[in-house]
């Protein structure tokens, strides 16, 4: 209790045992003689003689006034003063407080510092459960330390100064009670502490403390179980760092992903394994640099550029490895057009057109800006397309019949006679569609026959009406002949005239047979 509660206690006290202003009760000296009564004689009367019945009445009667003066009067008379108004305070004269106030203010006190203990009881229990001698079991004490002397009080009647101390015990309490939760904070950052520091005897007592007052506290209960294996982990740390330092990256990482097994969120095994992935990132990107210049040089472009991306894979950020790999990129895109362009001149000198576009459209889309890929790409469209009309007018020359397929073809014929240093194919062609362009003119004999009934027409050429045997000259191409006759179902007949046919071989009949 502070010094304040106990002057406030002593105080109560002092004014519970000697009330000022008291009316003390009258002193009535009870002898074994009877006082004359009034009127009677001043002698006494002898023992012997026996008094009558009247005398012991008028006694009792007597006794009864006297306590009835001493017990009944002042409680009588307090309630008088209760209906009487104020006077004035200079006409006031000091008055002895009533016996009933002292009472009704005693029966207050008494109920008030029951309440209180009551309090204090609970607190007391509370305290005790979340086992409050464990982490502030002076200052526990300190605020027990006047519950004797309150208990004393209260059992002697002073319900006042009883009040004033249990008062001070509950407010200490209260004050203990409101600590219950930094206090268990504190354990368990204190407990944390011990575990990244490998203490796990002293996080083994914080993590036990913390779940004596809370049973259910789930950060307290994780970290005893990690406090239990931490000796564990602490022992593959130790190995992993003996590996580090004897340069067995791998062994080193191993023996920290160990010790993450049993505790995933212990910073010295996750500090430990970061290293040892450093040193073996560190190696693998040597490794990976020396074997793409080895390649580089070799002039193993592909090689090398998967080295470096193996590089870059493990530094992403490395400015060498992004230098090697563009060196290797250029040096093989620079030699794939170079091996491109041959293969397209190759091409062209087969007179294989189609082969050397696509060859030069590929070195192309490896480097657009090279001029030679571009002008070659040019030429052999160019040589392409020629290559390709010449093909399609050779393979069908009766479509040389079209005046229009026919011009076509004599422009043809002169874009390739201006072709300088054609090679063998293009002369070959050139020859060729001469010759064709020559036979496409020239008009060849043709008989159709019929059965004088029926009604020709040569389309594209002309009607020719009914006839026996008809010879007519047609140059080279594709025709349809249609017969049509009254009463018979129409016909259409399609033939060819070529060049190389004979005129006694070349012979269509068209004639309707077929009644409808």
């Amino acid at each position: 209790m502070t010094k304040a509660t106990t002057n406030s206690a002593d105080k109560a006290r002092q004014e519970r045992v000697t009330p000022p202003h008291s009316i003390e009760a009258a002193e009535i000296a009870l002898t074994s003689q009877t006082s004359a009564l009034p009127g009677s004689s001043s002698q006494k009367i002898p023992a012997s003689s026996k008094p009558h019945t009247g005398v012991w009445v008028a006694l009792a009667i007597c006794l009864l006034l006297v306590l009835a003066v001493i017990f009944v009067l002042p409680n009588f008379i307090a309630n008088k003063n209760q209906t009487i108004a104020p006077l004035p305070e200079q006409a006031l004269t000091p008055a002895p407080p009533v016996q009933a106030n002292t009472d009704q203010q005693d029966l207050i006190a008494r109920r008030q510092a029951q309440d209180v203990l009551a309090r204090v009881k609970e607190q007391q229990q509370l305290l005790e459960n979340k086992t409050v001698r464990a982490w502030a079991a002076s200052e526990y004490d300190a605020a027990l330390a006047g519950l004797p002397q309150g208990d004393l009080d209260y059992r002697q009647g002073l319900y006042a100064a009883a009040l004033v101390v249990y008062s001070s015990v509950a407010t200490d309490l209260k004050a203990l009670v409101a600590q219950i939760e930094p206090r268990l904070k504190q354990i368990l950052s204190d407990a944390k502490t011990a575990l990244e520091l490998g203490n796990a005897e002293r996080a083994l007592e914080l993590f036990q403390l913390a779940l004596t007052i809370e049973a259910d506290n789930i950060v307290a209960k994780k970290g005893l179980a990690r406090a239990k294996v931490l000796p564990e982990v602490m022992t593959h740390v130790a190995e992993g760092e003996q590996q580090l330092q004897a340069g067995a990256a791998e062994a080193a990482l191993t023996a920290f992903n160990k010790a993450l097994a049993l505790d995933g969120e212990h910073p010295l095994p996750h500090s430990g394994q970061e290293r040892a992935q450093q040193h073996i990132d560190n190696a693998r990107y040597q490794s990976a640099m020396s074997e793409g210049f080895k390649q580089l040089n070799a002039g193993r472009y592909q090689g090398a550029i998967t080295a470096f991306k193996q590089a870059l894979a493990v530094a992403p950020q490395s400015a060498d490895a992004r230098s090697g790999l563009a060196q290797a990129q250029a040096r093989q895109t620079h030699t794939g057009i170079e091996r491109l362009l041959a293969q397209a001149q190759a091409s062209e000198a087969q007179e294989n057109w189609l082969d050397a576009v696509n060859s030069y459209r590929l070195a192309l889309g490896r480097d657009s800006t090279v001029s030679e890929s571009r002008v070659g790409e040019i030429r052999a469209r160019t040589r392409a397309e020629l290559d390709q009309n010449l093909d399609t007018i050779l393979a069908d020359p009766l479509r040389l019949a079209s005046n229009s397929i026919y011009r076509q073809a004599e422009q043809l014929l002169s874009d390739a006679r201006g072709i300088g240093n054609p090679g063998p194919k293009l002369i070959r062609q050139i020859d060729n569609l001469q010759q064709t362009l020559s036979a496409a003119r020239i008009p060849v004999a043709l008989t159709l026959q019929s059965d004088n009934a029926t009604q020709v027409t040569l389309l594209k050429v002309g009607e020719f009406g009914t006839f026996q045997n008809k010879v007519i000259k047609l140059v080279p191409g594709r025709y349809v002949a249609t017969g049509y006759r009254q009463g018979y179902r129409d016909v259409r007949i399609a033939f060819k005239v070529t060049s190389a046919t004979e005129v006694d071989s070349l012979v269509v009949q068209v004639q309707c047979d077929e009644t409808i």
